[in-house]
């Protein structure tokens, strides 16, 4: 019969001459046998604690999310005819690359640096748990969308989408929850709302243009979302076009979070880092695509109307602009 080691042995007493004790008896500590087995607490006992754990969540997340993204973007007539029960026109087909299909670009950017810093063990770090919660927000959001509208999806495009959506969601909160001991909400709004008053004061020019486009942002979530907002075609604009203009305001929730991000870069001098480069060349491709499909549907001879077709062209040419400079020009601000 095995039975276990004991955690403690007793030292002989020495004693003098006369018999008296001169030090008491001590326990000495004894390594844990074998038989104990190891810890259970240990971070890979815990689900995505481990970085190596969380690396392989975000990568094939990220590559799940690149293959939709590339099938809306890139073959929007094939994606329009297989995820919806509508007949594709060129209008709808081009609001697919425009929304959902640029934003889950700016997906699999936020994933792709999230990975880094799981690598880095980077992930406690304000950025990063707001890119997280970010990303969750965003998967969130377009669910909601597809349950709200899911008498416009096929069925198993509607089983695909909430799956990837609902995986996501559950990685970037439980990585969240991770790296900042817990999931308090109280806490959340309170970083919210100091995200919101830091908005109003930027310390550089570019940090001005990033808060700008973070409040746009958040404007256009609120006029797009909830309601379908301004038509942008003359004519009726159907139900999947409705749909997917309030898919891009929906898109809005990761795109203000990732300007706040930059802005906050700018303000520490930060944008040449890896991380904001990177999310500086996923605004640029974001609004490249969305500039290639309003082109396209203006060539197209679809009925736009002017006045939000040049606004959306002028806001769309000035991130360009901007976010390619400061990928290919940052520099880190000097030491003090």
């Amino acid at each position: 019969m095995l039975t276990k080691a004991p955690l403690f042995v007793l030292k002989p007493s020495i004693t003098s001459s006369r018999g008296r004790q001169l030090k008491p008896l001590l326990p000495t500590p004894v390594a844990a046998s074998a038989s104990d087995g190891a810890s259970s607490s240990s971070p890979a006992a815990v689900l995505l604690a481990a970085p190596e754990q969380q690396k392989s969540a975000y990568s094939a997340l990220a590559l799940v999310h690149s293959a939709a993204a590339g099938a809306t973007c890139f073959v929007p007539g094939w994606a329009m005819a297989n995820f919806f029960d509508w007949l594709p026109t060129t209008a709808t087909a081009m609001q697919l690359v425009i929304a959902p299909g640029a934003y889950l670009w700016l997906i699999v950017a936020c994933l792709v640096c999230l990975k880094e810093a799981a690598a880095h063990g980077r992930l406690s770090s304000d950025t990063y748990k707001r890119l997280n919660l970010g990303v969750m927000y965003q998967s969130i959001v377009f669910a909601a969308l597809a349950i709200r509208e899911r008498a416009l999806l096929t069925k198993p495009s509607l089983m695909c989408c909430l799956a990837l959506l609902g995986a996501t969601a559950f990685v970037a909160g439980r990585v969240y929850a991770v790296s900042a001991d817990g999931f308090s909400l109280p806490t959340i709004i309170k970083s919210f709302l100091g995200n919101l008053r830091d908005l109003i004061a930027p310390k550089t020019l570019v940090s001005g243009f990033y808060s700008l486009c973070a409040a746009l942002a958040l404007y256009m979530f609120f006029w797009q979302f909830p309601s379908p907002g301004t038509p942008l075609f003359l004519l009726d604009e159907g139900p999947v076009a409705v749909l997917l203009k309030q898919a891009r305001g929906g898109g809005m929730v990761l795109a203000g979070i990732v300007w706040y991000t930059l802005k906050d870069a700018a303000d520490r001098g930060r944008l040449a880092a890896s991380t904001f480069r990177q999310l500086n060349l996923a605004m640029a491709v974001v609004a490249v695509l969305q500039l290639a499909a309003y082109g396209y549907m203006s060539l197209a001879g679809v009925p736009l109307v002017q006045k939000l077709y040049r606004m959306l062209m002028s806001t769309g040419i000035a991130t360009v602009l901007v976010c390619d400079f400061q990928y290919f020009f940052a520099k880190k601000k000097p030491e003090a």
